[in-house]
């Protein structure tokens, strides 16, 4: 059954509403969410030899607005929050200094997403990249959602998640607001 790539498209457009902020690890989790269809769009791009231009710029928008604004949320405020509340014990102190996907590797999908709108043949150039992402990226959200968020959840305070759904209000005001470069 082909994947209804419209409805995948969607759901990356469609922002998680600001009121799930009360709720910062709920955010997160919905956030998660959006992020694995994105794997999900990028495997429809990686598997077909054209895909239309709308495609590959709703992903690439994404992953210059959203996805940098949720790789922000973890570095900048939940992964040092953890540090800070947890201990060897709860086992999440090793996952989270694992290294996420850099600033850097998003910015290059993002570019080789804009190439292949202008060359629909160099998808073949950027299977590496996309596969290596995605793989990471699925990995990434599967530890965060069974293992970080869980522990989350039993150590932060009620006033460790108000900061923290302070800081992520912040960050997509100042992160989210400026344009996407073309």
């Amino acid at each position: 059954m082909e994947p209804d790539l419209s409805a995948m498209l969607q759901t990356l457009i469609d922002e998680v509403p600001l009121e799930y902020l009360s709720d910062p690890l709920d955010y997160i989790f919905a956030d998660n969410f959006r992020c694995r269809v994105l794997c999900n769009v990028l495997d429809v791009i990686d598997s077909r030899s054209t895909v239309g231009a709308a495609a590959l710029e709703t992903c690439r928008s994404f992953l210059l607005a959203d996805f940098l604004t949720h790789i922000a949320d973890e570095k900048q405020a939940l992964f040092p929050l953890l540090l800070e509340r947890t201990t060897a014990e709860d086992g999440v102190q090793d996952v989270i200094r694992r290294q996420r996907t850099s600033f850097a590797t998003v910015n290059r999908l993002a570019d080789e997403l804009s190439r292949l709108g202008a060359d629909q043949w160099a998808i073949r150039d950027a299977t590496g990249l996309i596969h290596s992402f995605v793989a990471a990226e699925r990995e990434h959200i599967t530890i965060e959602n069974v293992v970080v968020l869980p522990v989350a959840r039993r150590r932060l305070r009620d006033a460790d998640l108000e900061w923290l759904g302070r800081v992520m209000r912040d960050h997509r005001t100042r992160l989210r607001r400026a344009p996407v470069p073309s």
